[in-house]
């Protein structure tokens, strides 16, 4: 699987915080989100890829460490919001909650000489990327078929979404809302 998480209202926080505080809140989506790697405690392949802008790219090769994963980085970013949101203007702490959506799909991947992935899957799972909001997991029609006999075990309900061309593919496939987070829909005090 290849799973691409990305901050939710960067370009909106940027310009309520400035330029410092906003390379502040990046950073801190992206520690959260490696540091939710050990906590999560992968039982299976699991890896960081790379940052791409207020991004994180990441491999995993069971379904199940993905949704581990991903549960941790939702508690991960709350935790991280309400540290910084102690020391911050009260006009500021919305704008620096940490949000993000997260979608995966699957594909091989390769490596380029300089050890950036580079392959249709990683171009493809940031196409479907712009169909999920903050707090959302989603993914492909291919993922969905091939986490499925994990989902009846993470009571997951996947509901279908729109269909996409995506780079690569002749045809559309559809897209499915795996899970939704709670958390993501408060903001921390």
């Amino acid at each position: 699987y290849v799973a691409l998480t990305d901050l939710s209202g960067a370009t909106a926080s940027s310009l309520t915080l400035g330029a410092e505080l906003n390379k502040r809140r990046v950073e801190a989506f992206i520690t959260a989100c490696v540091e939710s790697l050990g906590i999560s405690e992968p039982t299976s392949y699991a890896h960081f890829l790379k940052v791409v802008g207020d991004a994180g790219l990441f491999l995993f090769s069971s379904f199940t460490d993905l949704y581990q994963w991903w549960e941790a980085t939702q508690s991960r970013m709350q935790f991280y919001s309400y540290e910084w949101n102690r020391t911050l203007d009260p006009d500021k702490r919305s704008a620096f909650q940490l949000r993000s959506k997260t979608v995966f799909h699957v594909g091989e991947l390769l490596y380029s000489e300089g050890n950036d992935p580079v392959s249709a899957a990683v171009n493809q799972v940031f196409k479907i990327e712009k169909l999920f909001a903050a707090g959302e997991l989603g993914c492909t029609d291919i993922a969905k078929a091939v986490a499925s006999p994990f989902l009846p075990d993470l009571k997951l309900t996947p509901e279908k979404r729109d269909e996409i061309i995506l780079p690569g593919m002749e045809s559309a496939t559809g897209t499915w809302l795996i899970a939704k987070s709670e958390i993501a829909q408060f903001d921390v005090a």
